[in-house]
């Protein structure tokens, strides 16, 4: 067994601006923070069709980061047939 440990957030929003853009931070920012603290990879997980988006972009655009595409329950109210 190996002495190291590789620490994955399986589910984050850390790609939803709407958590962090009041702090002035970017995504940018947030990944770093994350690799600092020791946070190798993170899974961001989608709520809705533009949260999934958002999510598919963010791990586009940086190694780390992997899309998690979902419909949470709460939001299903509110989408049409065609986003399901």
């Amino acid at each position: 067994m190996s002495d190291t440990v590789t620490v994955i957030d399986t589910h984050c929003h850390i790609h939803d601006d709407t958590f962090y853009a009041k702090e002035n931070l970017t995504l940018e920012t947030m990944v770093a923070d994350a690799q600092e603290a020791g946070v190798e990879k993170m899974i961001c997980v989608g709520t809705d069709v533009l949260s999934s988006e958002k999510a598919i972009q963010a791990a586009v655009e940086y190694d780390c980061l992997y899309a998690s595409i979902a419909l949470h329950p709460h939001e299903a109210a509110d989408m049409s047939e065609e986003d399901i």
